[in-house]
């Protein structure tokens, strides 16, 4: 990949529904999240999850996300794929994921990469590796 792009993250929204809580074993939910995004990509996203949650604070979610706005500059939009697990007595690892084939518009269409989401403490930090086809 050719470029590479960071930008800090808030989540403004959030919106949870159960669909499975079986009296043992983890529940399961489906969340909304929506974000605002500052640096590299300035812009808005909403990403929808899957989670697996246990009763020890263990955790794994898949998501797809939608950002619409700026990456380095190029007006568009495009949807990311990702996923991660929490839980045990190891630090928490970064969520990784990947943009979504075909899925950029505007300025960003044939947008590829790869990325990699941080979350530690109040820390949020969002990194892309990608190239734009064209």
């Amino acid at each position: 990949m050719g470029h590479t792009a960071s930008a800090e993250f808030d989540s403004v929204s959030w919106v949870e529904h159960p669909y499975l809580e079986p009296e043992e074993g983890p529940r399961m939910v489906r969340g909304e999240v929506g974000r605002v995004w500052r640096g590299d990509l300035e812009g808005e996203s909403t990403a929808v999850l899957l989670m697996s949650q246990s009763a020890d604070g263990s955790a794994g979610y898949v998501a797809s996300e939608r950002f619409e706005g700026t990456l380095g500059g190029r007006k568009g939009s495009f949807v990311l794929h990702h996923s991660n697990i929490m839980g045990g007595d190891a630090p928490p690892e970064p969520a990784t994921g990947y943009v979504v084939p075909g899925s950029g518009r505007g300025a960003l269409t044939g947008l590829t990469g790869k990325c990699t989401w941080l979350h530690r403490g109040d820390e949020r930090l969002f990194t892309l590796a990608y190239e734009i086809a064209g």
